[in-house]
């Protein structure tokens, strides 16, 4: 199990950086990828407490 959330925490940090060079990017998308970004952080809360 502690190898499997220290994978998971590996990857949710990769995808966040993803998420800020994507709004950083393409000013049209940023507010479209802040929501989306939210949305998968909350997502990722709900897979932690679970």
């Amino acid at each position: 199990k502690a190898r499997k959330r220290l994978s998971q925490s590996q990857s949710v940090k990769v995808n966040h950086s993803l998420f800020i060079k994507a709004s950083l990017s393409d000013d049209n998308d940023a507010i479209s990828c802040v929501i989306n970004s939210h949305a998968y952080w909350i997502l990722v809360a709900q897979n932690m407490q679970s």
